[in-house]
């Protein structure tokens, strides 16, 4: 499979025996109206530098031509979904004449540190009880002193700023740490080796959440094809690692830069789209072919933004036509997201244009993702025009994957019944009987035929593990499975009544169990979830109940029994749990789902009829509600937490968008 494809792309290629594809659903949707400080007359290119904390919920913007070119920050904050500037424009003293600031702009993780750039140095502002203030005086690095791009790592105590017109543009970098609320420069200005020519280092910078891998781009280097240069830092001391990054068919690669919260994995765009760069045992390699909107109307990218797992990008481009098709002296722009599954990236839905905008607001100038990759920030400064400049907030919906066990397919769907992707499971399964999903995009399924684990890239085998037997690693009818945090995959070894714990290179590392009704013993059990505390969760089919273990396999509760009553069971078939920690548990053979507290205890029930006859698989998503796949009707049915059915998609089908064959699992994020 193409690593780099577009959803539609995909889709089209692949559902040959389709009719008619309904258009894909933007992923991100607009929340409010767009951000537009307060404080000021005239153009003032709000817009021109964004950053979000980590959980998404503050928001610093950028116009560095405020106040006659003096420059300001604003900072937003986000209550129940709505967002309100908090407290004055923030301006830093001890500027001498039109500094511009806000030329570059960042914000810690927890939200209370915040640093903005112009083009020859820094200043950073703290937030107490909602209240910001300068923290020192404006900080210069020696030898050159800084420039329009700065990064700040996760705890805000490291801050690394460019000046690509340091040393007639060759370029470089300054690190700024932070001790005891005091500033001081981190050893002197790094300039990446291999450079040819004027190359405009530290156009952008980026660092790690760790504060320990910083990424510097160069986009004039090499007449203009571009480069990226990685440093960290060992006991207070930087250096490069490796050569500089080129990636295939470079063009100005350098427009933005991006690190996700471990440093392996890095992007940066250009005139001729984004590039990403992972690294494995200290070694850097690129990823996929370069990323582009497959709608776009530009081929550049100004602005890049990366989620703190790395696996979700945002692409901005300035340039582009925009939704409305505006291109003038200024463009609308827009921006596109990409996520990654295994190693290959795709493109979520359409390209993005906030409303609210003139024709001609440079959207895409500035981007930037809150670190579960949940909420985007775009910035337009509005550059051609007298207006301010603005920002623009999006929130990602629930994506869906759907294991499709009779048709051999994995689905990913939207959440409003719209198919974005899907990959075969043939070449990998013989029967397909449970499916999860790990934190770096991987699908990981169980076959219950040749009783086998199966790690999926793109339709491609990464790891294959498992033979038929009792012993200890080998398996008999494996069904459901979970990925817990360190990345172990757990199991319901369903044929030989118990749970089986690997690693994630499939060595055997722990299992509990045995045929019985006691505690910790089981009856044919089939599905197994992991709590967000940890706790293994076993639905012990043959027994009707449920068993609660924590991660060692001890033994920590049990509940339900046969019946039809609320808080009995007919055929517990899967769990999930929603954002308060409650589980909800499918019971298939009394046509319903089940909710009970995190002890136990029975909530609620509901379910049935023709639309629910048999929920097989069930997930939650971050939203709170829950998703339901009926193995008989083949439907996938959305319902609110008070059982209400907001959705349902399927019919029985092969091969075709929203159709499907017996669907076993589910899996939202």
């Amino acid at each position: 499979m193409n690593p780099q494809c577009s959803a539609s792309t995909l889709l089209l290629a692949a559902l040959a025996f389709s009719t008619t594809l309904s258009p894909l659903h933007a992923q991100f949707v607009q929340q409010g109206p767009p951000l537009v400080g307060t404080g000021v007359v005239g153009p003032s290119l709000q817009g021109q530098a964004v950053a979000l904390s980590a959980d998404g919920n503050t928001a610093v913007v950028g116009g560095p031509w405020a106040n006659s070119y003096v420059g300001a920050i604003w900072i937003f904050t986000r209550s129940n979904g709505v967002w309100s500037q908090q407290g004055p424009e923030l301006v830093g003293s001890g500027a001498v004449g039109n500094a511009s600031q806000g030329f570059g702009v960042a914000i810690s993780a927890d939200g209370n540190t915040a640093i903005e750039t112009s083009g020859s140095a820094l200043w950073v502002f703290t937030r107490s009880n909602g209240v910001w203030s300068q923290q020192g005086s404006e900080l210069v690095g020696s030898g050159g002193g800084g420039g329009p791009s700065v990064a700040l790592s996760g705890d805000g105590n490291t801050a690394v700023v460019g000046g690509p017109s340091d040393n007639n543009q060759t370029g470089a970098v300054w690190v700024f740490t932070r001790s005891n609320g005091v500033w001081s420069q981190q050893g002197p200005k790094l300039v990446g080796s291999g450079g040819v020519g004027e190359g405009l280092q530290g156009r952008s910078v980026a660092i790690s959440g760790d504060g320990n891998t910083l990424a510097e781009t160069g986009p004039w280097d090499n007449n203009y094809a571009g480069a990226i240069w990685i440093f960290t830092r060992t006991n207070g001391v930087w250096s490069q690692q490796g050569n500089k990054l080129v990636g295939s068919y470079a063009s100005y690669e350098g427009f933005g830069a991006a690190l996700s919260g471990d440093g392996n994995t890095v992007i940066t765009g250009g005139g001729a789209g984004a590039w990403i760069f992972v690294r494995s045992n200290g070694v850097w390699s690129q990823q996929a072919q370069r990323l582009n909107g497959s709608d776009a109307t530009s081929s550049q990218i100004t602005a890049v933004g990366l989620s703190g797992d790395g696996n979700t990008a945002i692409l901005g481009d300035s340039a582009d036509t925009g939704v409305n098709g505006n291109a003038n002296f200024g463009s609308e722009g827009a921006s596109w997201i990409f996520v990654r599954l295994g190693s290959g990236w795709y493109q979520l839905g359409g390209k993005m244009s906030g409303s609210g905008a003139d024709a001609y607001q440079e959207q895409g100038t500035s981007v930037g993702l809150s670190a579960d990759g949940s909420t985007a920030i775009v910035g337009g400064d509005d550059y051609f025009t007298s207006n301010p400049g603005a920002s623009w907030i999006y929130t990602r919906l629930p994506i869906l994957y759907i294991l499709d066990s009779g048709n051999h397919l994995i689905w990913m769907y939207d959440t409003h019944g719209n198919p974005l992707f899907f990959e075969s499971a043939y070449a990998s399964a013989s029967q397909p009987s449970g499916l999860a999903v790990d934190s770096g995009g991987y699908f990981w399924l169980t076959d219950s035929s040749l009783n086998q684990v199966v790690k999926e890239d793109g339709g491609d085998v990464v790891l294959r593990f498992g033979t038929t037997g009792r012993a200890p690693g080998q398996l008999y009818q494996p069904n459901g499975i979970a990925i817990d945090f360190r990345g172990n995959v757990w199991m319901a070894d369903t044929g030989n009544n118990r749970i089986q714990e690997f690693d994630g290179n499939g060595n055997f590392l722990f299992q509990f169990g045995g045929l019985g009704g006691g505690d910790g013993q089981f009856n044919a059990p089939v599905g197994i979830a992991i709590d967000p505390s940890g706790n293994i969760w076993v639905a012990d089919t043959g027994n009707n109940r449920i068993q609660k273990f924590d991660g060692h396999g001890r033994f920590l509760l049990k509940f339900g029994s046969f019946g039809n009553a609320g808080g009995l069971f007919e055929g517990p078939f899967s769990i999930a749990f929603d954002p308060a920690g409650n589980a909800w548990i499918a019971d298939p053979y009394n046509q319903r789902v089940e909710e009970f507290s995190s002890a136990g205890v029975f909530v609620q029930a509901f379910g049935g009829g023709f639309s629910f006859p048999s929920p097989y698989g069930i997930a939650v998503d971050f939203l709170g509600n829950i998703w339901g796949v009926d193995y008989n009707s083949s439907h996938i049915v959305e319902l609110n937490s008070s059982g209400v059915e907001l959705l349902q998609f399927g019919t029985i089908g092969a091969y075709s968008a929203g159709q499907f064959y017996h669907p076993t699992y589910i899996v939202a994020k």
